[in-house]
């Protein structure tokens, strides 16, 4: 956004890559980014905890801003750096909110949609560095002449095992956009680029005892997947390109605070460069992990009545109309489950109706969405909600597009 103050323009940088573009504007202000990139890659705390000994060799770096990799998504971030020995590529994830807040499971479900068939998956932070992984193994076996950079079938097909991925995308996900292959890829000479040289860094709001490759917040099911042509996870042997790095961490190393372009962006989306013990005691209260495996059977139970309609998420499950909206929820409890519909939509006055008839209605606020219900203890309880909801809901899509966020 661009507002005028009399003659000089000032400019405001909004949401993720506004912020990472006042970085890059800051690392360049001198006019070469070498020196401010290694800076950046010494302050990221690294999986093994070692900075790359490549980092301090680095001789020349490239920055690439958003390109777009289609089938492979977006990264915020490329950097390419040059060393004495070898071509470095980084990919860099941005989110301005924990990385509990962004990620989805990746665990297998029998109703529910799971994998990359939930919403917004590969919006998700887990999800892209997965993406981008993907990339940086189909790039390895581009020759810089075929027309598309694309994964093997042996790596797709481990992937739609493992992480649920979708037929349309067979036989292997890939980009075939001449523009992005002939000018920016082929020019770097990353043709070939073995993914071994290839690192993934994640710039969430945490702090630094939350970095997701070693805190007790993140569950395994919530880290990337990195699944060679075998259909092994090798994301734990790859630690050593792994790396994170928070806002505060960022700010403070590379002296962010004194750009007012990247404290004007920052404002605009966070009250504070890191979050408080308290808001990790919060998140933790709504784990799946901490309710009674009854409850959380039952909870299942009931969303796997839906036939693929249901959307996990840490601690609830939404059930989503054609458009993508959640219309209804389904919310463990420690005795009981709560099942309850969106108010407003045109079905909620028929589970009103239901909820006051057993027994006294139920509301939680989700997000400023309220839906109301009642709490059940069997499946057998909860029949009047499925009905109803059965009834509102159009038939399942075969392949979940776009982002959409939990209410």
């Amino acid at each position: 956004m661009v507002e005028k103050n009399g003659e000089n323009p000032q400019v405001y940088w909004y949401g993720e890559r506004g912020i990472v573009n006042t970085i890059i504007t800051h690392l360049t202000r001198n006019g070469d980014a070498t020196d401010g990139i290694k800076m950046f890659l010494s302050a990221v705390l690294w999986a093994d905890g070692r900075v790359p000994v490549w980092v301090e060799t680095t001789q020349s770096v490239t920055l690439i801003v958003e390109v777009g990799l289609a089938d492979f998504g977006d990264p915020d971030l490329l950097i390419v750096c040059r060393t004495p020995s070898a071509t470095k590529l980084v990919f860099v994830e941005a989110k301005v909110v924990s990385y509990i807040d962004s990620m989805q499971s990746t665990v297998p479900s029998a109703g529910a949609r799971w994998g990359m068939t939930q919403i917004g998956f590969n919006s998700s932070i887990n999800g892209q560095l997965s993406l981008k992984y993907r990339f940086a193994r189909a790039l390895s076996r581009w020759d810089g002449n075929a027309p598309a950079i694309a994964e093997s079938s042996a790596v797709f097909n481990a992937y739609k095992s493992r992480l649920n991925d979708s037929d349309v995308k067979a036989p292997g996900r890939t980009i075939a956009k001449p523009s992005i292959l002939n000018r920016i890829f082929k020019p770097l000479r990353l043709s070939g680029i073995g993914e071994e040289n290839c690192c993934y860094i994640a710039l969430t709001w945490d702090t630094e005892s939350n970095a997701f490759f070693s805190s007790g917040e993140v569950p395994s099911d919530c880290l990337p997947v990195f699944l060679n042509e075998s259909g092994v996870d090798v994301f734990q042997t790859a630690m050593s390109r792994v790396g994170w790095i928070g806002y505060k961490r960022l700010s403070d190393e590379l002296g962010l605070l004194n750009s007012s372009e990247y404290v004007t962006a920052l404002s605009t989306m966070l009250d504070a460069l890191e979050p408080t013990t308290a808001y990790y005691a919060e998140l933790r209260r709504g784990r799946w992990s901490t309710f009674p495996q009854h409850i959380v059977d039952l909870a299942s139970e009931i969303a796997n009545d839906f036939a693929g309609r249901a959307q996990r998420w840490e601690g609830s499950y939404s059930l989503l109309d054609e458009n993508k909206q959640t219309i209804a929820k389904i919310i463990p409890n420690q005795s009981s489950v709560f099942v309850g519909i969106r108010t407003g939509i045109p079905a909620a006055s028929g589970v009103q109706h239901w909820a006051s008839s057993s027994g006294g209605t139920a509301t939680r606020k989700i997000k400023n969405v309220q839906f109301e219900g009642v709490n059940v203890h069997s499946k057998n309880e909860a029949r009047e909600f499925i009905r109803t909801i059965k009834q509102r809901l159009e038939p399942p899509r075969s392949e979940a597009e776009g982002d959409s966020n939990e209410p």
